[in-house]
């Protein structure tokens, strides 16, 4: 905690030197700063990561579409889709191909995982884990 309070006290000293450098005095003895920057240094960053899943999808009923090859479930209109592995993703709504009545189609729509912090796009059958600090 102290080395966190350092070190946002070194770097407010440093911003405030930099604003006066800049601008020239501040009138009132009040240095205000328009942005905080808040860094944790506990939370590593992570690199991005996105696996292309094999196979077609295959349709076997009105609401479920298999894709034998991967092994993925995919119920467009419940909106859940299941990997071999038994990940759970859920649909985002809105998130798809819209068409000319400009309502979004069926099927086109982006899962995503909350346990794992990963999208799946049925379509092109990644599955993505966006980067942190890159």
């Amino acid at each position: 905690m102290t080395i966190r309070f350092l070190a946002a006290a070194a770097l407010t000293t440093v911003l405030a030197a930099s604003a006066q450098a800049q601008f020239g005095p501040n009138p009132r003895g009040v240095v205000v700063l328009p942005v905080t920057v808040v860094v944790n240094p506990w939370v590593p960053p992570t690199p991005p990561v996105a696996v292309q899943q094999p196979g077609l999808f295959v349709f076997k009923g009105p609401d479920l579409l298999v894709n034998p090859v991967a092994g993925t479930v995919v119920r467009p209109q419940t909106g859940v889709a299941r990997l071999r592995d038994g990940s759970t993703f859920f649909r985002v709504p809105g998130s798809g191909v819209v068409n000319a009545f400009g309502q979004v189609e069926t099927g086109t729509e982006a899962y995503y995982n909350p346990r794992a912090g990963t999208y799946y796009n049925p379509r092109s059958g990644v599955v993505v884990r966006p980067g942190f600090g890159w």
